[in-house]
């Protein structure tokens, strides 16, 4: 509608003594706006300035919607409403709620009438502006004579929970607050309206409040835990300009601003002085203990207990605050030590938190930098929603703590592995995320191993390359010599050297390890690598399958030879291409082979195709817009003279030790995974050991692969993964480091390849190169052909029709 005014007594004309019949019909005709069943009143959409106090004396009234109008202000009489309990006044122009003080209690000429007519100011004045009857008796008065043989001693408590006798007022009982004088108000909505703080009111005034609605104002700090009424139990401050969280009163300090904050402004205390604020607290007396002996009864809070839902989407803060004395940094043991809280049946953390009893939080669409440790401590948490934060890299383990979180909301947050696969994927519920938490946290270790892969064309050394690598480290090698394809396949007699003392090239993949640690004068800062290196033959043939083993958590050494200038630099293009295809963003380094063999050139040659390499692949910017992985450093060595070898290992070992996931600040290799993870690491490599040795694939279907990996769990560590999810999780996280091959794939997904070596072996097996796959003439090779390929090898029996050609169709070989 467009209502401008609704009848109010004061609008009624002034009417002399003659007129007092008149007058006595008005007064009699507007206590008919009392409407003793009225219940539900809803005005909004109008133009409403003035809201009159005769709204608020209906004696029925529940429900008020003044939403979508033009008010100012409210009457003071909002506070004195019967039975009021939901009032809506929304999308106005309120700038504060009304004080008692201000209410016009002309019709009771009392002195409390004259005394509740003062400003807030003028309440909170100095001692001596007060009469002297007023002023409270002290030690510094003279005692009345019946006072003169008392003696004052201190009370020393030997209670386990407190020092000394505090007595604290408390809101009166329930009786009282179902009294008139008290407001019934449960629910309040001042969303969308021009509030710059939260009021000052609250607290003393709407006693019963247990939804507040703030929203779209200009506040910039939540004010007080004490300006908020202790019974709220929602509150909406979302799509303001909020950057701080609630804080203690400052009782010490005398601003104006800050004493009507901490004022009372309940009804019984219009008609009584307010008791004045000590500026120094009492020595052995907490800050905590002086707050609240300071405050009014209905102040008395340092926490908002019964609060269960806290909305602050759309705001400006910075982090997570759980309790009013957290600022931000780790105390020391000793530092800001308060007793109060000490000897507390629940821990120091619990008792602390502001809000002990949240259910729900949305802090949506601010600028969190991370989730706090402590955020456990919300243990009745169901509900988080942080989505929208973008430097949000991680989830804290303790996380894991909160056993009743069923809905998480991390969408725009830049989470790294593994938790991003996770969340992306939407095949994880909260409750799989949790889980995954809580295992890291229960028995995570660190994980300091990584793939190391070899990649350039045939005959450049990388074979080579990886022998000297050895010299520098250890590993399995050093027990049982990496062995040659052919040798695998049965032929012990075959020599791996050819003629001129050279390697026999690699066929399809080589896959060892290298177990690395640099140290500077004895010391080392990291600890040792383990680095599972793939050694990749450069044969064009091999190009199709060696693409579905790059993956992510690996640092690849993309070799050339150094004399085939730009040729070989040309050469590189290809395998960086590849890399970013499959693994993008990953770290390599070019390393430049045969050093020594550019005596024979001019001595800036050299240099001259480091700079090239450098200006090509290194210094240029957004290198992934130009289908580029990260390319970190280039070297040049001499496996013959075993030039800069030593380098090139002490390169390797910094580089993977300055890697840190997208959006993270702890390193990769210093992140720690469940102990699950690395159990069943050792579970896999067992059961694929125990397969070899039967002669039977070392390939499980999904069944098997849950079946005996939960047998072999329970048997050897006395624990298993919760559900499939958590099984599957660990499954990938062991793919990405080379230590099994599952392929999400519509015909592989089924299939569980617990032998990486073996896979790449039987792949060898097929390409059509004509020393190792006679059958395939012309590109072409018959299924029953498959059969004679591996029957004269160590492979075992293949199911041909089966998952072979798969396997063929997968990696684009058929």
């Amino acid at each position: 509608n467009k209502i401008e005014k609704l009848p109010s007594e004061k609008d009624s004309p002034q009417l002399d003594a003659g007129d007092r019949g008149n007058k006595k019909r008005l007064k009699h005709a507007l206590k008919q706006y009392s409407a003793p069943l009225l219940e539900e009143l809803y005005l909004q959409y109008n133009r409403l300035e003035v809201l009159p106090d005769e709204v608020f004396s209906l004696p029925g009234l529940v429900t008020l919607d003044v939403s979508n109008n033009k008010l100012p202000t409210l009457p003071c009489k909002m506070w004195r409403a019967p039975k009021l309990k939901e009032l809506n006044a929304a999308f106005n122009l309120l700038k504060d709620l009304p004080t008692l003080q201000q209410e016009d209690m002309s019709d009771t000429a009392s002195v409390c009438s004259m005394e509740s007519s003062r400003s807030v100011d003028s309440q909170l004045s100095a001692v001596s502006d007060l009469p002297p009857i007023l002023i409270p008796q002290t030690p510094d008065h003279e005692p009345s004579p019946k006072d003169r043989n008392v003696q004052l001693l201190d009370l020393t408590q030997h209670n386990l929970w407190s020092r000394s006798v505090q007595v604290m007022e408390q809101i009166s009982s329930n009786d009282e607050d179902n009294s008139h004088d008290c407001s019934h108000l449960s629910a309040l909505n001042l969303a969308h309206n021009q509030f710059t703080a939260i009021p000052n009111t609250l607290s003393c005034l709407a006693v019963n409040l247990t939804r507040l609605n703030m929203a779209y104002n200009s506040l910039r700090s939540m004010g007080h835990i004490t300006s908020y009424p202790s019974s709220l139990k929602q509150l909406d401050l979302s799509h303001n300009r909020v950057c701080c969280w609630p804080s203690l009163p400052q009782i010490e300090v005398m601003d104006p601003m800050e004493q009507a904050a901490i004022a009372c402004y309940a009804v019984d205390a219009v008609c009584k002085p307010c008791r004045p604020v000590s500026g120094r607290r009492q020595a052995g007396r907490s800050l905590r203990t002086a707050i609240l002996n300071s405050l009014c009864a209905h102040r008395r809070h340092l926490r908002l207990d019964n609060l269960r839902t806290l909305v602050l989407a759309d705001n400006q803060l910075l982090r997570i605050q759980l309790t009013t004395d957290d600022d931000g940094q780790i105390l020391q043991e000793n530092e800001d030590h308060d007793p109060d809280w000490d000897l507390m049946a629940v821990s120091g953390a619990k008792c602390r938190l502001m809000f002990p009893a949240l259910s729900m939080l949305d802090i949506s669409n601010n600028q969190l930098r991370d989730i706090p440790v402590s955020i456990h401590e919300f243990n009745n948490l169901s509900v988080l929603n942080v989505s929208g934060n973008a430097d949000i890299s991680e989830l804290p383990p303790q996380m894991g703590l909160l056993s009743r979180l069923w809905n998480l909301n991390t969408r725009g947050c830049s989470l790294q592995e593994p938790l991003k696969s996770m969340i992306d994927s939407k095949k994880y519920k909260t409750m799989d995320v949790v889980g995954y938490l809580k295992s890291v946290l229960e028995d995570a270790k660190p994980y300091a191993r990584m793939k190391l892969m070899i990649v350039g064309v045939q005959g450049i050394g990388k074979t080579s390359l990886l022998d000297q690598l050895r010299q520098e480290g250890t590993g399995s090698y050093k027990k049982k010599p990496v062995e040659h394809w052919a040798k695998r396949m049965g032929n012990k007699n075959i020599n791996v050297k050819t003629s001129r003392g050279t390697n026999m090239s690699t066929v399809g993949v080589d896959i060892s390890d290298w177990v690395y640690e640099k140290k500077v004068r004895g010391h080392s800062n990291h600890g040792p690598v383990v680095f599972r290196t793939w050694d990749f033959g450069g044969q064009r043939e091999y190009y199709a399958t060696h693409q579905y083993f790059l993956s992510k958590r690996s640092l690849y050494l993309v070799v050339w030879r150094i004399p085939d200038g730009q040729r070989g630099i040309a050469e590189i293009l290809q395998w960086l291409v590849n890399i970013q295809a499959r693994a993008p963003n990953s770290p390599v380094l070019i390393i430049g082979t045969h050093y020594d063999m550019m005596q024979q050139y001019p001595s800036s040659r050299s240099e001259d195709l480091q700079q090239f390499i450098r200006d090509k692949f290194i210094n240029i910017v957004d290198a992934e817009k130009c289908g580029l992985p990260r390319v970190l450093d280039t070297i040049e060595i001499s496996c013959k003279t075993r030039h800069n070898v030593k380098l090139l290992c002490n390169l390797i070992y910094d580089t993977v030790f300055s890697l840190r996931p997208p959006g993270s600040k702890e390193l990769l290799l210093e992140q720690r995974v469940p102990a699950s993870y690395l159990a069943l690491e050792d579970v896999v490599g067992h059961i694929a050991a125990e397969r070899r040795q039967a002669g039977v694939d070392p390939v499980l279907t999904a069944d098997q692969y849950r079946a005996v990996v939960w047998s072999e769990m329970q048997y050897r560590y006395q624990r298993t993964f919760r559900d499939t999810a958590e099984l599957h999780q660990a499954t990938l996280f062991l793919h990405d480091n080379g230590v099994l091959l599952h392929y999400d794939d519509a015909t592989l997904k089924d299939l569980y390849f617990l032998d990486p070596q073996w896979l790449c072996d039987m792949l060898a097996h097929v390409v059509t190169i004509r020393e190792i796959n006679p059958f395939a003439r012309t590109g072409i090779m018959k299924l029953d052909d498959l059969k004679h390929v591996f029957k004269s090898s160590n492979l075992g029996p293949v199911d041909t029709r089966g998952y072979i050609v798969n396997l063929l169709n997968k990696f684009e070989v058929a």
